[in-house]
């Protein structure tokens, strides 16, 4: 059941500061105006989506600063429960839309969500009776942030127990689907210190729970032995702990189906 993805530009960057400033002014509006903000706060979680991420350097920095004040205004306005959830289901109907492409800004919502309470969260979304493919489609823009974004704390967590959430409601096909269209990107950035701590956990659950579709597998055979030389070097005990995992997940692989070596391009013995 893969979703096909379409591709939506995101707005020019030259526009990005002025549409923030616009949202952020709408906030300030309906606060004097006693306007409904539940409104004005799906309007900033829809901008977000819109983003493009600068690429120089000067312009991320200054793009991040708004993006800190964009969290900060929404954690001031949501300490209201009604207008967290509302805000929350903004994002959840955002990122589950069939055709977005959404800029990985928006996940700055998801810190709206206190680590305790991101379980809670998951099952919220997993009883609010979307589609199979509405919920593919969730994962697959949030795997795929993953792979992009490295300044969204709750990133990582919200993928893995959204995850979790869909193996205990037995949508096996859709953690598959996601899986292989993802773990390559996610994979490869186990060398870098900083994304390993979001996306390790993700890489390791994702690998251990397909263990019956080596087509997981296939897709690291070629970057397997580059990351886990570059583990080796790097030395630390969080990259031995990874290789001592990885090696493992292979040796788990092997066992299950013996003759396939995922550590060799042609996959047999």
């Amino acid at each position: 059941m893969a979703v096909k993805q379409k591709v939506v530009e995101c707005v020019d960057p030259a526009t990005t500061e002025a549409r923030l400033h616009l949202l952020l002014r709408s906030l300030e509006v309906a606060k004097r105006d006693g306007i409904q903000r539940d409104k004005v706060c799906v309007e900033i979680v829809a901008g977000l989506g819109m983003f493009q991420i600068p690429s120089d350097p000067e312009k991320f920095i200054k793009f991040i600063k708004n993006l800190e004040f964009v969290e900060s205004v929404l954690k001031q306005e949501c300490t209201n429960g009604e207008l967290m959830y509302a805000t929350l289901e903004a994002l959840y109907n955002e990122i589950s839309h069939p055709s977005k492409v959404l800029s990985p800004a928006m996940s700055v919502v998801l810190q709206l969500i206190e680590p305790d309470n991101i379980a809670t969260a998951v099952k919220w979304i997993l009883r609010g009776g979307y589609t199979d493919q509405n919920l593919e489609r969730a994962l697959l823009n949030l795997c795929t942030w993953l792979t992009k974004w490295t300044y969204t704390p709750n990133l990582g967590t919200l993928v893995l127990a959204f995850m979790q959430g869909l193996e205990a409601e037995q949508h096996f096909d859709i953690l598959l689907e996601v899986t292989l269209a993802t773990i390559e990107p996610l994979f490869r950035l186990l060398v870098l210190p900083d994304s390993r701590r979001s996306v390790g956990p993700v890489v390791l659950y994702m690998l251990s729970k397909v263990q019956n579709s080596p087509d997981v597998f296939h897709k690291i055979i070629l970057p397997a032995e580059h990351v886990i030389m570059l583990l080796q070097k790097e030395g630390s005990d969080c990259s031995r702990e990874y290789i001592f995992k990885l090696v493992r997940l292979f040796a788990a692989l092997m066992d299950l189906y013996p003759g396939y070596n995922p550590l060799t391009p042609d996959c047999v013995l």
